[in-house]
């Protein structure tokens, strides 16, 4: 469809043009030259006499034209096109991080720049609140990053065709602390991990040194769901690490004396390695100091490494550790319900059923397991009347929320890192054998760190909700790992969880470690505290304490 307008201009000389509607035009040389059209004129030469058809009569006469035809139309009548410099139309940023100014382009439909004046430009925003603009001028603006998440600018402007720059949001969606080692997932499912590289932990092809900034992961094995760490038990046995694929296959690494990589060897494994298994399709695993577990996504748990005090959930625990070495040994249901999480701990394991009642965790192995005293369990027992929604457990104790938001720990109290209470049954005089309710919380918890000797909880604002999540911290702190300001000289405990971590971030999910906490903030930045590593001297890894949440540095995307 091809339209030809005459569109006459009230110049000294008079004079008309001819638009045919293809951007073309041939003016009477009485005209004389044409300037620069700024998008100001844009409005003046757009506007036709009284007695010329309008764009609406033309639309009229049409008829059955399609409503396609008639977008096509006025757009062909318009000055011209917008477009982001260098013809951006992708873009990625960390949460919290901002861009260089990003300007627009104006240009006739020859391609000849036009000048945009300053309140031409309109921006959109959909969906709002994922990011911010600051600094804008007559040409552009700039961008930051305000919460993870994909949210798309457009740029417009009266009398051209608008465009539009589609902006990525990156920020943290999981982390894990353990000792002197951390990894993460962003929400695009890259692993980064960074600390001291025990034998291998940081899965980078090497087993010494460290990393004082995220380092990538597995990039072959992209994108990644989780991961879980588990440090050693004695000095000679060191950490592990093993993450799920969004394909539901595991790959793990690090020491594996126990054969708690599942590799079907005890080879130790310096990158990430797939476990010997292809039949399985996974969806959680957990490291502990000598046993992992998992979960498949049909709900069975498998596990391997060390199983002598019952760690593997079978009975009878098997006689030959070559039999440990592979997800070959299934724990059975209970009842025939389906098993939703597993987390291992030192020499216990703990999982939860999809039952949407009570009695929905169970734990076997040897150790403080909940159900009234010290006990060895080959198969699960279950762990008192509770309806748990989430379980996560440190060396010698363990913690759980209640569908109330209330947290329950158990285990060993020697730092008072559960709550301040006698001893149970046959277990030490510093131990609690039965999940017991943390007092002084603030709100509801949300989720859980449970380290060697101290526990940290996220928990939601009060009912105004005018507050943001905060976290709450108890046991020790001789590393700063508590997070509020402080680090005692002497060997001082918190045992309720009173006070807070030092800071104004809304918190979403927080990691203990051993001697250091992470957290991820709902916005999905990255904070540690305690001891950090910050460098190496002479081949010895240096470390720096931090009482309060410090931003971890993003590596670039």
């Amino acid at each position: 469809m091809r339209i030809v307008l005459l569109i006459c201009f009230a110049l000294a000389l008079g004079g008309c043009a001819l638009f045919d509607g293809m951007g073309d035009s041939d003016a009477s040389a009485d005209a004389g030259p044409t300037d620069a059209v700024t998008a100001g004129d844009a409005e003046d030469a757009d506007t036709a006499p009284a007695d010329t058809a309008s764009e609406d009569s033309i639309s009229e006469d049409a008829g059955d034209s399609s409503d396609a035809e008639d977008t096509a139309d006025a757009v062909d009548e318009s000055l011209g096109e917008l477009a982001f410099s260098a013809g951006l139309e992708q873009m990625a940023l960390w949460v919290g991080e901002s861009s260089s100014l990003l300007n627009v382009e104006a240009r006739d439909w020859d391609g000849e720049l036009l000048t945009l004046q300053p309140g031409d430009l309109r921006w959109r925003v959909e969906p709002e609140a994922l990011i911010a603009l600051s600094d804008c001028t007559a040409q552009g603006c700039r961008i930051t990053a305000v919460r993870s998440g994909v949210t798309t600018l457009y740029a417009e402007a009266d009398g051209f065709r608008g465009t539009s720059l589609e902006i990525e949001g990156v920020g943290w969606q999981m982390v894990e602390a353990d000792e002197r080692v951390t990894c993460a997932i962003n929400t695009r499912g890259t692993l980064y991990c960074w600390g001291v590289n025990t034998l291998g932990i940081l899965g980078n092809g090497t087993q010494t040194g460290g990393e004082v900034l995220p380092q990538r992961v597995g990039q072959a094995h992209e994108p990644w769901r989780t991961v879980s760490l588990g440090s050693g038990f004695t000095n000679e046995v060191y950490g592990a690490a093993c993450a799920v694929s969004v394909g539901g296959e595991i790959y793990c690494w690090g020491d594996n004396t126990t054969g708690r990589l599942g590799i079907g060897t005890t080879d130790s494994q310096f990158e990430p390695t797939h476990i010997a298994s292809d039949s399985h399709e996974w969806a959680q695993v957990s490291v502990g100091s000598a046993t992992t577990c998992a979960v498949t996504t049909s709900h069975e748990i498998y596990c391997w490494g060390r199983g002598s005090a019952g760690e593997l959930g079978t009975d009878p625990i098997p006689t030959e550790f070559t039999e440990n070495l592979a997800p070959n040994l299934a724990v059975a249901q209970i009842d025939g319900v389906p098993w939703s999480d597993v987390h291992v701990s030192y020499s216990s394991v703990y999982a939860r059923t999809t039952a949407p009642a009570n009695a929905n965790l169970f734990a076997w192995g040897y150790s403080y397991l909940g159900a009234g005293s010290m006990e060895l369990a080959n198969t699960p027992i279950e762990i008192g009347n509770y309806h748990f929604v989430q379980v996560d457990a440190g060396r010698n104790h363990r913690c759980a929320i209640g569908g109330s938001g209330k947290v329950y720990c158990w285990g060993s109290n020697r730092q008072f890192r559960v709550i301040n209470e006698p001893g149970c049954g046959n277990a030490p005089e510093y131990s609690i054998c039965t999940p017991t309710e943390v007092p002084e919380l603030t709100g509801a918890a949300i989720d859980l760190g449970v380290g060697p000797t101290h526990t940290c909880a996220v928990v939601a604002p009060d009912e105004s909700g005018s507050a943001p999540h905060r976290i709450q911290c108890w046991g020790l702190n001789e590393y700063g790992q508590l997070g509020n300001g402080e680090r005692p000289i002497e060997l001082v405990v918190t045992y309720a969880a009173e006070g807070g971590v030092e800071s104004e971030e809304d918190w979403s999910s927080v990691s203990a470690g051993v001697r250091h906490t992470c957290a991820i903030t709902q916005a999905g930045k990255l904070f540690c505290w305690g001891e950090l590593l910050t460098g190496f001297d002479n081949g010895q890894p240096s470390f720096q304490v931090k009482t309060q949440p410090t931003q971890v540095a993003n590596p670039r995307l």
